[in-house]
């Protein structure tokens, strides 16, 4: 149950947070913060280190390229409007490129590198208020692939578990399905892959965080998966230890165990589940972070429905940081077809403890091959009669409602 009281909660904070409705292509972002939501800011040294290092692979690669660089981006720009939860207008303007380049060494070897710029203003900045000009490294990364076995290396992505809305067993790089367009973000680490069989896939990771920590091991992840398909079906298991960290947080370590399925037949199944396990606390099922859901196509109508059970010392709570506080979510998309270029989706987010609901519309149009027209609106409601701060409601997220409108070009 949320227990924060009007008035004495923080906001869900979506402007660093990650994640993507299914088949929303809106940028529509609450007023809380709308900035690139990529990998956390590395220090300078760091940042330099990396450019360094793009620089020269971007001029050394092309001598022992297989094949050309392959290029690829979007430009999103966008204007919107909408309503503080104190009934202040909003208001706002933004442009954000994404470019990304993969080259190919000797057939086994690529090297991947991806770079975001934003400019925005109003209702779309990071800072309340303020214009701001970004830049920053989405993808970064080294991959050695041979028939057996590969290896990643850099700032990259690393995801686990089939969940599309909730994912806890994607613990490392959290969706936040508040937010209807999140973009990508990265992390710095290494993985390991080996393929002993066609249907079996083994990963060994170890993720770093950002900057530099003062005993050089804290807060690390180490861990392995263990990953095997079928015609109709999809399993998955994980276990991952974070290393101690300062502050007198968790000072003997946390382990996670995940596991997840996925079943396609005439209705597409799936579960997803992560248990948090800090030895210091009570082991009991306030670690479990649990989702469960189904989808189906109805002609033209694809519909999707997933739950979450949000245990309040489990990764996907806020403590722990996830991206909510309340036990019991349910999502639901509803994606209508009207042509082969354009469709309308109906979201829907609910907080089943608070009563608060977060429902989206999103139309889109492809006016051409690779330039889409997007149109959303959001609306955070609190339907409980009651002093209990709903966790989706207007309050919590800022705003009464916001409308956006923008265009997309891929290249």
């Amino acid at each position: 149950m949320n227990t924060n009281t009007k008035g004495g909660s923080l906001p869900l904070v979506p402007a660093r947070a990650t994640g993507r409705w299914p088949f929303a292509r809106s940028s529509t972002t609450p007023s809380t913060g709308a900035g690139p939501r990529n990998a956390p800011g590395l220090i300078p040294a760091q940042a330099a280190m990396w450019m360094c290092a793009a620089l020269f692979l971007c001029v050394n690669l092309p001598l022992d390229a297989a094949d050309g660089p392959s290029f690829s981006g979007l430009l999103d720009v966008k204007t919107g409007g909408g309503m503080t939860d104190t009934g202040e207008a909003l208001s706002g303007f933004d442009v954000y490129a994404a470019l990304r380049l993969q080259e190919r060494v000797k057939d086994t070897v690529t090297f991947y590198t991806a770079f975001n710029v934003q400019a925005a203003s109003g209702m779309f900045a990071p800072v309340a208020d303020g214009q701001v000009a970004l830049f920053e490294t989405e993808r970064l990364y080294l991959r050695w692939a041979e028939d057996t076995w590969g290896l990643d290396a850099g700032l990259m992505p690393l995801h686990f578990g089939y969940g599309q809305v909730f994912a806890p067993s994607d613990f490392l790089i959290k969706k936040n399905p508040a937010v209807l367009d999140a973009r990508p973000r990265g992390i710095i680490g290494a993985a390991f892959t080996q393929y002993p069989h066609d249907n079996v896939k083994l990963t060994e990771f170890a993720v770093f965080p950002p900057g530099v920590l003062p005993s050089g091991w804290e807060d690390h992840h180490f861990g392995a998966a263990f990953e095997s398909h079928f015609s109709a079906a999809s399993f998955q298991a994980l276990y991952a230890f974070q290393t101690a960290a300062g502050s007198g947080l968790y000072d003997e370590g946390v382990h996670y165990f995940g596991g997840s399925l996925k079943l396609e037949a005439e209705i597409g199944l799936l579960a997803d589940t992560l248990y948090r396990y800090d030895p210091v606390g009570t082991f009991d099922h306030e670690g479990l972070a649990l989702s469960a859901g189904a989808d189906y196509t109805f002609g033209k109508l694809y519909v999707l429905a997933e739950y979450l059970y949000n245990g309040k010392n489990s990764a996907s709570h806020r403590t722990a940081g996830g991206m909510f506080t309340t036990r019991s979510l349910l999502a639901a998309t509803f994606l209508y077809t009207l042509s082969d270029l354009t469709n309308i989706t109906v979201q829907g987010l609910w907080s089943l403890d608070d009563r608060s609901l977060l429902p989206s519309l999103v139309f889109s149009h492809d006016l051409m091959q690779g330039f889409t027209l997007t149109v959303s609106a959001q609306v955070p409601l609190d339907l409980a009669d009651s002093d209990i701060l709903g966790e989706l409601g207007p309050e919590a997220m800022g705003q009464r409602f916001s409308l956006s409108a923008g265009v997309r070009l891929r290249i």
